[in-house]
């Protein structure tokens, strides 16, 4: 992952019950570093499913967009 040359975002709810959020946001800038690793606050893992109450399926439209944006320069 150190030498990946695609750009790569990876968005991480905040809440996550599955894993310590901020640790693996850490862990992933140290294996990943060009990509661009987001923490959502007050989500948990399930980031697209509207049906959860914890989870932001905008924050994901809006980090695919910004992602897109940065891309496009």
């Amino acid at each position: 992952m150190r030498t990946a040359s695609a750009s790569a975002l990876v968005l991480l709810g905040e809440r996550s019950a599955l894993h310590d959020a901020p640790q693996a946001a850490a862990r992933l800038r140290l294996l990943a570093p060009t990509a661009r690793v987001e923490l959502v606050p007050d989500a948990g893992h399930a980031l697209p499913c509207p049906a959860l109450p914890t989870d932001d399926p905008a924050a994901v439209a809006a980090g695919i967009l910004g992602m897109a944006a940065h891309q496009a320069g």
